[in-house]
């Protein structure tokens, strides 16, 4: 009988490492392709199937018909013969009209295919972010989990900004990381470029101009101050022309567009929010009627003409917080579920809940942990979270609009699930 031939110690060890090189150099291409093909399988089979049943618009705000506007040649605009628009921010149209360009305008498969590879793009910066704090095993956890996650790739086949910006938000948490571990300029414009993007893709992260830069000074060196100083200042040129162009077309300061919610609708709407509390619809219909009844007429906000509410809208609803304090409270419980869970119908809302609540509750969980261990290299990205729920607060926005922030919240979550297999916190610069 033959003798099996004796492995020795270092023998094994050199090849144990070498399967852990050849696992770190394979788990970025198979997190990214698991996403790009889970979204394309979603956008090319799942979604034309339910598209009918579950009354979902291919492009319920007109993104697409932005798109192939810029793709040939008109601009930014709704209708060429009405001329330019200041109710969106150019970066989704474009990036719309590059995907129909390369695709020798494919429509909807070039775009589907597109969010797809942001998709899967999304979930490589998510692994990169937890592989600098977590095992290899729960960076690998984490990355698999966003590709799977039916909150993220859901708006792939359809015409919202929340594929773009889960990319371009999970890009600009990985560039901060990079930033706190090994500080440079080209980091820093990075980042200021990222957050120029954002803002131009919607005006509500212009809260993260001041924010952001100011989170990773917090953990910075004096020396780092200056870069940071620089990232604020990039991030202001990137969309200072299109403030520019803004002011051109209406002789008022738009810094990005105009198409937010109005926060004297949010006040109606906190009112009423116990009426309809799982249909956001309903919800806006109710105080769109209102305001047509208080202005006259109905209201036409992708036009460039004067709207009836803008004049007075805020200083309208300031009155009304200040005639009755009570409804700030109303404000926050209303507007942080319409953020987080709450639909356009009855049905998506109870889908939502099931979806979000549990990753609530366990990145919740692993925030705590993150703060606890005085893991600082997390704090930007806690920070980022916070700002951006509270920001949304004010205008009574769809849970559609927390999408940006789900790749993030699940790494957290993938974190406090597994806590017991955590590495030690890693020692942060």
């Amino acid at each position: 009988m033959l003798a099996m031939p004796k492995i020795s110690a270092a023998t094994e060890l050199e090849e144990n490492n070498h399967m852990g090189r050849l696992t770190e150099k394979t788990s970025p291409l198979l997190i990214c392709g698991t996403g790009l093909f889970v979204s394309l399988l979603f956008c090319f089979i799942v979604f034309p199937k339910i598209e009918g049943s579950y009354h979902l618009k291919l492009d319920p705000e007109g993104y697409a018909l932005l798109g192939e506007n810029i793709r040939q040649g008109e601009g930014l605009t709704f209708d060429r013969e009405a001329g330019p628009t200041v109710y969106r921010g150019p970066v989704y149209p474009a990036f719309i009209s590059l995907a129909l360009f390369l695709t020798s305008g494919w429509y909807p498969g070039g775009i589907w295919i597109a969010q797809s590879l942001l998709h899967g793009l999304t979930c490589l910066f998510i692994y990169r972010i937890a592989r600098k704090w977590l095992s290899p095993s729960l960076a690998r956890w984490s990355g698999f989990a966003c590709a799977v996650y039916p909150a993220l790739f859901w708006y792939a086949p359809r015409m919202y900004t929340e594929t773009l910006l889960s990319f371009l938000l999970a890009g600009l948490l990985f560039l901060g990381m990079q930033f706190i571990i090994h500080p440079t300029f080209g980091k820093a414009a990075g980042i200021g470029g990222l957050l120029g993007l954002l803002c131009l893709t919607k005006a509500t992260f212009l809260i993260l101009i001041p924010i952001f830069p100011l989170a990773l000074g917090v953990i910075a060196r004096r020396d780092r101050r200056l870069l940071l100083l620089a990232t604020a200042l990039i991030s202001l040129l990137v969309i200072a022309p299109w403030t520019i162009r803004n002011y051109a077309l209406t002789g008022k300061i738009v810094l990005v567009h105009t198409g937010l919610g109005g926060v004297r609708r949010a006040n109606s709407i906190a009112r009423d929010f116990f009426k309809n509390p799982l249909s956001y619809s309903r919800l806006w219909e109710e105080s769109q009627n209102k305001l047509v009844e208080e202005t006259g007429g109905p209201i036409n906000l992708k036009s460039l003409k004067k709207n009836p509410l803008e004049k007075s809208d805020f200083s309208i609803a300031l009155d009304e917080i200040r005639q009755d304090p009570a409804l700030i409270l109303e404000k926050t419980v209303s507007g942080t579920f319409m953020f987080w869970i709450i639909g356009e119908t009855p049905l998506k809302t109870l889908v939502l809940m099931m979806l979000k609540i549990p990753v609530l509750i366990l990145a919740a969980a692993g925030i705590g942990m993150s703060l606890r261990r005085k893991q600082t290299l997390l704090y930007p990205a806690i920070i980022v979270i916070l700002a951006f729920w509270l920001g949304h607060i004010p205008f009574a926005v769809p849970g559609r609009l927390s999408t940006p922030l789900m790749s993030p919240l699940v790494l957290f979550a993938v974190s406090a699930f597994f806590r017991k297999k955590q590495n030690p916190a890693p020692q942060d610069p």
